[in-house]
């Protein structure tokens, strides 16, 4: 079983398609780096994963759960740390 699947997914801002049938099979214990330009979805991508954003086409599956229909168990699989982190300034770990 694959760990992130992403089947013929895409997003789109708008009338704007930043994401168009992507189709990738990470399997467990494998580690994948997303090269390219600004711009070319890379983030997208990983928002589709972590439940951030909903695939306007396709399907994203995390441990064969789709992120459509059960975000909650997948987020409770992932861990995601952005580029921006969206934390309170004065928030601790504890």
């Amino acid at each position: 079983m694959s760990m992130i699947e992403f089947e013929d997914a895409g997003f789109r801002y708008g009338q704007a398609t930043v994401l168009s049938g992507l189709t990738l099979s990470v399997g467990e214990g494998t580690s994948v780096g997303l090269i390219g330009p600004n711009g070319s979805g890379k983030s997208t991508a990983l928002k589709l994963v972590a439940t951030l954003l909903r695939p306007s086409r396709g399907r994203v599956l995390v441990s064969g759960i789709d992120t459509r229909q059960d975000a909650r168990n997948v987020r409770r699989r992932i861990g995601y740390v952005p580029e921006q982190l969206g934390v309170y300034p004065r928030q601790t770990v504890w």
